[in-house]
């Protein structure tokens, strides 16, 4: 029979055991390298397009996961006009995709940069982001009678 000092002594290692094996887990976790998506390049077809039209961006990435990612864009000129987010579902892979991105017609025109954010949870306690922006392009409104004149002000 094993004494009551033995049995502490026994349970107090499997706790140390079990803790350390956990510990080395999370800082597996935490610090591994996760290779999620890589972008090449990213190109306006136009720069200049119309509040409710679509934005054309050629993209070319290379993609090393089939990690479902979380992708939030947002128009960028001083202000931030953010778009709903979406799932960017995918294989690993090399993909020369043209991407079709509606202007919204609230969005004041004037000159923007769109930023793109794909965010892809690796495991339990960690996201990786990879981010992504266009060339500055303009945004004209959607009724011509409505533009803004420089040389008239308001």
């Amino acid at each position: 029979m094993i004494h009551r000092s033995k049995m502490y002594l026994l349970t107090t290692y499997i706790l140390l055991a079990i803790m350390t094996i956990v510990l080395l887990l999370f800082t597996y976790w935490q610090f591994a390298p996760y290779k999620t998506v890589t972008i090449n390049s990213v190109k306006l077809e136009e720069t200049t397009v119309t509040q409710g039209e679509n934005l054309a961006v050629d993209l070319n990435y290379d993609r090393y996961t089939n990690l479902t990612s979380r992708v939030h864009r947002e128009f960028l000129n001083g202000i931030i006009f953010t778009t709903p987010t979406s799932d960017g579902p995918g294989k690993p892979g090399h993909y020369d995709r043209r991407l079709e991105v509606e202007i919204p017609l609230t969005i004041p025109p004037g000159e923007y940069i769109l930023k793109t954010y794909a965010v892809f949870q690796v495991n339990p306690i960690r996201q990786i982001t990879v981010t992504w922006e266009t060339e500055k392009f303009t945004v004209l409104s959607s009724h011509p009678d409505l533009q803004l004149d420089k040389e008239e002000g308001l």
